[in-house]
């Protein structure tokens, strides 16, 4: 047990320290735990539903009066019967007065997600790119706002790395990979990816808002 107990220990603080180096080499701001509450920012999120004991670390960060985004650890735990297990992974969240997202879900196809669309569960999809309908299942209330925001732009991102999630509302956007602790490489090209996603989300904000405004 004590060795199970050293090798956790071990691997927090070799987390801690490449994160850390990860905030200095990109002029961001670093804190170890949430002391600023992003957990209950994040409560009507699919994934900060889940589970007990949830908690975020290393949090990488920019602030920013009318954007902020957050790149972190997030851990919960299941239990089932007698066992308990721990999920752990790298997301990255924007808070941000900058975007009108529709609310949406988006996650990886796979044998069940197909399975669920036999019984009525809704995904969007898209005749002329039937690689992205193929790989991820799309969902949301309003189906011609959120067709919008998933223009070719956004769709190439997404279709480069087929294991995101994704989910926005409002203000807020959250991407992660389920399970997965980025790091090296990964970490560095899912931060900018998850940039480039937000970027061009923003970019569609102002354009709906610019609609709404000449049609006032």
């Amino acid at each position: 047990m004590n060795k199970i107990i050293e090798w956790f220990k071990g691997n927090r603080l070799s987390r801690e320290a490449e994160m850390r180096e990860f905030a200095f080499a990109n002029k961001k701001n670093f804190e170890l735990t949430d002391s600023r509450g992003i957990v209950s920012q994040l409560s009507e999120f699919k994934l900060f539903k889940k589970g007990s004991h949830r908690n975020l670390r290393c949090i990488i960060f920019n602030n920013d009066i009318l954007e902020s985004n957050y790149l972190f650890d997030y851990e919960y735990k299941i239990s089932t019967g007698k066992s308990t297990r721990r999920n752990i992974q790298t997301s990255k969240f924007f808070d941000s007065k900058l975007l009108a997202l529709p609310q949406f879900f988006m996650k990886p196809e796979g044998f069940f997600t197909k399975l669920s669309e036999w019984f009525g569960i809704m995904d969007i999809d898209f005749l002329e790119d039937l690689q992205f309908s193929s790989n991820f299942l799309l969902s949301g209330e309003y189906d011609s706002i959120i067709r919008l925001y998933f223009d070719e732009d956004v769709r190439k991102l997404v279709n480069s790395n087929k294991d995101f999630y994704m989910e926005g509302m409002n203000y807020y956007l959250i991407i992660y990979i389920h399970k997965k602790v980025l790091k090296g490489q990964e970490l560095a090209s899912f931060d900018k990816l998850s940039l480039l996603i937000y970027e061009l989300f923003k970019l569609q904000s102002s354009k709906q808002y610019a609609f709404l405004l000449k049609n006032e």
